[in-house]
């Protein structure tokens, strides 16, 4: 098929870009490349206390073995986000489902599906609901045993592909959750979750959170500090793959949930917070007041036991000038 001169030009631009992008380290922006990001076309005055660049930590140089270090992405700003056409809720489809995928045993280390919907209501400011369990053969994934740890592992492809056929009605999008490690393909060795940008559909795994993964057994950590260990990062993974499904991606400007990882040890390095650009970009798919979810996530990390993430969103909250 012979390509017309303009998209064909494109095309190469595009791939020379990359190529440049995987031998050049990745640089960090600096605090006018941040700011310009965030900012968009001008920010609402409810929202422009929370955009100042001073109060988020700024991306350092990635190291080896970091997301940044090694894969090549293009940076998100609000514009381009909105150029970008993505998903939007609306009066149709308004609601955020989590459908569990296999069994969750009462009693287990994972955390409660409860506590997972009330968080991802709280996050996004938006309708949350528990949908009833699918067996884990619903999808008839490829599956295959992992050579590093030795456990079962699912294919998100196949998972992906059978998703939107469950969506329902009203849902803006729906993200399934299983105990079971996966894998995106046969080269990688596995993946926290995978989320679609247009389907409005996402899978993640519980598997990896727990410290006895590999150890087995039970983890050598008092069982409260491992239950809020195991929360903090399938609070992190969820609220990670739902902002994919609103059309984010990985995070190139802050230290933000949106941020890549390749790593458990540098997925627990990020916060559970969103950056500033993030953080314009969830008000842009529906204004909400950001004092008030700032404190509803106070509430809930307290809570919780999440003590580290209920004091930095505080003092979030009392260097913008509210009163936690």
């Amino acid at each position: 098929m012979k390509l017309r001169l303009p998209f064909a030009l494109g095309l190469a631009m595009a791939c020379v870009t990359l190529a440049v992008m995987r031998l050049w380290p990745f640089t960090p922006p600096g605090e006018a490349t941040r700011t310009a990001a965030a900012a968009g076309d001008g920010a609402p005055e409810v929202l422009r206390p929370w955009l100042q660049d001073h109060l988020y930590r700024p991306l350092q140089t990635p190291q080896p073995g970091d997301w940044l270090h090694s894969s090549p992405e293009w940076a998100q700003s609000v514009r381009v986000w909105q150029k970008s056409k993505p998903n939007l809720p609306d009066p149709t489809r308004h609601v955020l489902y989590l459908m569990p995928m296999g069994d969750f045993p009462e009693g287990g280390r994972a955390p409660s599906l409860e506590v997972l919907r009330e968080y991802l209501g709280l996050y996004f400011g938006m309708e949350a609901r528990l949908m009833r369990p699918e067996p884990e053969s619903g999808p008839n994934p490829e599956r295959r045993i992992n050579g590093e740890s030795g456990k079962p592992q699912l294919l998100t492809r196949d998972i992906l592909k059978w998703l939107p056929g469950r969506l329902p009605p009203d849902a803006y999008a729906m993200l399934a959750v299983t105990l079971t490690d996966l894998y995106p393909k046969a080269s990688w060795n596995f993946v926290f979750g995978e989320a679609t940008y247009k389907k409005r559909v996402g899978v993640f795994s519980l598997a990896r959170n727990d410290p006895a993964f590999f150890i087995g057994g039970d983890a050598l950590l008092a069982p409260p500090v491992v239950r809020a260990l195991i929360l903090r990062r399938a609070c992190l993974i969820l609220s990670h793959e739902t902002g994919h499904m609103f059309g984010w991606a990985h995070c190139r400007y802050y230290q933000c949930v949106m941020g890549g990882t390749g790593s458990q040890e540098e997925s627990d390095r990020f916060p559970l917070g969103l950056c500033p650009v993030c953080l314009h970009k969830r008000y842009l798919a529906g204004p909400f007041d950001p004092a008030r979810r700032q404190q509803d996530l106070v509430d809930f990390y307290q809570r919780n036991g999440l003590t580290e993430d209920a004091d930095h969103a505080r003092e979030l909250l009392g260097r913008v000038g509210v009163q936690p």
